[in-house]
């Protein structure tokens, strides 16, 4: 039902999260799994039984999946009731995001002058403009308006299964 409207990444990622379901509750109809079922499977996955360890973060990913099946469910009229709609949903845990200090910026660009020049074109554009690694990897020379000194960040690059995939 899903994959026309999804990206590549996100239909490889939710056939992901769903070996991982199948392992605990592959074999249930939807009509059986209950909320203490599902409130059971994410204990499961946050602790590790079965596959590794999994964060609060990666926790909701599955709570999000979880819920959009039992509503599609509900949409198609196979069930009347979410038994996941009664689970607290998981918050997203706050990363401290690391940055370079400004010696630790410094010893980089200092280093970056004997490398070759691409590499020190990535790198300084990667610092100047904040774009993401996506993002610098999918830019074509039709991005770059030399007259006015824009870039334009208009797509990205994925990379799944050792395959490239640009996407808007």
């Amino acid at each position: 039902y899903c994959e026309p409207n999804l990206s590549i990444k996100t239909i490889v990622g939710y056939k992901s999260m769903l070996e991982k379901i199948n392992d605990y509750i592959g074999d249930w109809k939807l009509k059986d799994i209950d909320t203490y079922t599902l409130h059971e499977l994410y204990i499961k996955l946050k602790n590790g039984d079965k596959v590794k360890k999994r964060s609060n973060y990666t926790i909701l990913h599955y709570y999000n999946l979880i819920n959009l099946m039992f509503e599609q469910a509900i949409d198609f009229e196979i069930l009347d009731y979410n038994p996941n709609r009664k689970i607290k949903r998981p918050k997203k845990e706050k990363k401290l995001v690391q940055c370079y200090d400004m010696e630790q910026m410094k010893t980089l660009l200092n280093g970056l002058d004997n490398e070759c020049l691409k590499y020190q074109a990535l790198i300084r554009l990667a610092i100047d403009s904040g774009a993401r690694k996506s993002e610098i990897l999918a830019l074509t020379w039709q991005d770059i308006n030399f007259d006015t000194g824009v870039i334009t960040i208009n797509k990205s690059i994925d990379v799944i299964k050792g395959e490239f995939y640009e996407k808007e």
